[in-house]
């Protein structure tokens, strides 16, 4: 089926469809007796009846296609996965001409969010690496607590693969659990030293305490 409506807003009745559906959703749902709708299907509707959006649903709807529109020279080096050559394809069109780029726009609010969630989180861990000396050797009992800089989940592994900054030092610890750890909370580490690679150590057999709580994991 084919549609026409300006690039521009078809995001911002994307970011119109996730503020009311607080979130994405790819079919209908409910939650806690709440019917969700999909969000195409807002989109949609929002596009039928001609809605107006407030300034606030563009500028954020704008801050989407200049952050994928900023992805252009990787999609150049062939550095993006599919989704997010689609995202910088569709964010760099004058306008929308099908509904399978509705579709795909309707993702779009979520996906910036962990994106750039997740590129902020790439520079405080860059930022933590260049503060941080290596210590101990293979077999070093280390006990510190740490904050956790970032925690991301393998798909590969199905693990959580976390970076964690001793508050005491500034030294960098990664290690893997098969649980995630929130970021910014601070938990009292016990593990031992497996290598290092560059200014980083990383440990095994890791114990984590919540420092409210009680040993939460075992590596």
């Amino acid at each position: 089926m084919n549609v026409n409506f300006p690039t521009r807003l078809v995001f911002a009745a994307a970011v119109e469809a996730d503020r009311i559906n607080g979130g994405y959703y790819k079919f209908p749902t409910s939650e806690d007796n709440i019917e969700k709708k999909k969000n195409f299907d807002i989109i949609k509707h929002l596009l039928e009846e001609k809605t107006t959006f407030t300034d606030e649903t563009f500028s954020i709807a704008d801050e989407i296609i200049h952050y994928y529109n900023g992805k252009l020279l990787e999609l150049m080096s062939n550095k993006l996965n599919s989704y997010s050559v689609s995202a910088c394809i569709a964010s760099n069109q004058e306008s929308v001409t099908d509904i399978k780029t509705i579709g795909l726009i309707a993702s779009l609010p979520k996906a910036w969010r962990q994106s750039v969630n997740f590129d902020q989180q790439m520079e405080e861990r860059e930022q933590a690496y260049k503060a941080s000396t290596a210590f101990g050797s293979t077999g070093d009992q280390y006990i510190g607590n740490c904050e956790i800089i970032m925690c991301v989940y393998s798909t590969k592994w199905f693990r959580y693969f976390i970076t964690a900054k001793d508050i005491n030092t500034n030294n960098v610890v990664n290690f893997s659990m098969n649980r995630s750890l929130e970021k910014n909370k601070i938990f009292h580490i016990h593990g031992k030293v497996k290598d290092h690679v560059d200014g980083v150590t990383r440990l095994n057999y890791v114990k984590v305490k919540d420092l409210n709580s009680k040993v939460d994991n075992s590596n």
